[in-house]
């Protein structure tokens, strides 16, 4: 256990990732259990976790995990390109720590976006057939989506 740690420290000092730190203590002759004694401890003290804000938002009927920054395509929206757009049925909201779990919704929270332009999605082949009877028909579809930005999150 003594030479999985010093291999470990060392690994640390000379700044390698976790997965090559863990090959290293494997490459020791390390048991099993120690090598996950190893794994749990390295990756709770010494990997920084990078959480930002995010909520979970309904649009259009459909529910999204949205963060600052995120383009998503949506079933088309009413409002034309370059429209700045509030969504207000926020059902989740976490900040760090903190989870705002609203019933259904949270009271007070917004999402903002603006819609950078409406596309229309691949094209969808419907083809039916009734066997035996000579019936066939083959139908094409192209649903029309919305990519939106999203600009921020308020609580």
């Amino acid at each position: 256990m003594l030479i999985a740690f010093i291999v470990g420290i060392k690994a640390l000092k000379s700044s390698l990732t976790l997965d090559i730190i863990l090959k290293k203590a494997l490459k020791q002759f390390v048991s099993l259990k120690l090598f996950i004694l190893l794994h749990s401890f390295f990756q709770n003290r010494f990997i920084k976790r990078n959480i930002e804000m995010y909520a979970i938002v309904d649009i259009a009927g459909q529910q999204f995990k949205v963060e600052k920054d995120n383009e998503i395509f949506v079933h088309r929206l009413n409002g034309s390109e370059g429209d700045n757009i509030d969504f207000e049925k926020v059902m989740l909201i976490e900040d760090g720590d903190v989870v705002n779990i609203g019933k259904p919704f949270v009271e007070n929270a917004k999402v903002s976006g603006t819609i950078l332009s409406h596309v229309k999605g691949d094209k969808v082949i419907v083809f039916r057939k009734k066997r035996r009877k000579g019936f066939q028909t083959e139908n094409g579809h192209r649903q029309q989506f919305s990519k939106i930005k999203i600009e921020g999150i308020t609580v």
